[in-house]
């Protein structure tokens, strides 16, 4: 994972908004909700990979458009993440003395989004961040035999969708992001081996935007 993620920080500032060119340059709030497919993992001993159910995201961003490349609309963004999901029943056996399946994270992100008019009311928008997760929280393995010595870390996403004007000052998007924190470390106090285990987002969202 490593290397995806550095190639994840680079890409932040490759950048997602929907703004038609338009309108007033203004404050923005973005609300999305989506749907999470967690990165299996493979927690250290003799274990194996273990997989999760699809669990729930969202994500308030609030935005302001800097300046204009061409047609292109380039914005920065303050935002908060957070999502929640669940190990997969099957793989619980695997972890004996609990019953604990809980894994989310949150995360506050700086994000630099542009985007691209097709239409006059279908843009497709590119986003990236950077940011800083203080929550990295995978219950399953911070008890029994396993303890979470890492809860927190550096973040970085990447995401990409359509976004359709509803209004002069509104949008309505469909879009996938790719959200990933930076390794955490986890130990099997049996054995007393400790490795790093991954903890990535593979998220088809909904959002909804207004100019403030």
């Amino acid at each position: 994972m490593r290397k995806p993620f550095l190639a994840l920080l680079a890409l932040s500032f490759a950048a997602s908004t929907a703004l038609a060119q338009d309108r007033e340059d203004s404050f923005y709030l973005d609300l999305a909700f989506g749907a999470v497919g967690a990165d299996a993992v493979d927690p250290p001993g003799a274990v194996g990979e273990v997989e999760f159910d699809t669990g729930v995201a969202t994500a308030l961003a609030v935005g302001y458009p800097l300046f204009q490349t061409g047609d292109v609309t380039w914005s920065l963004e303050g935002e908060l993440y957070y999502s929640y999901f669940k190990l997969d029943e099957d793989d619980l056996g695997n972890f004996p003395g609990t019953k604990s399946q809980g894994a989310s994270t949150s995360a506050v992100m700086a994000n630099l989004v542009a985007d691209v008019p097709l239409t006059s009311s279908v843009s497709l928008y590119l986003g990236g961040g950077i940011g800083y997760a203080p929550n990295i929280t995978y219950d399953t393995l911070d008890t029994g035999s396993y303890q979470q010595v890492d809860t927190d870390g550096s973040a970085a996403q990447f995401m990409i969708g359509l976004s359709y004007r509803l209004g002069s000052q509104y949008d309505f998007s469909l879009g996938y992001r790719y959200f990933a924190t930076s390794n955490i470390d986890v130990l099997e106090t049996v054995g007393n081996n400790v490795d790093e285990v991954e903890f990535a987002n593979n998220v088809f969202e909904l959002s909804f935007r207004w100019g403030l």
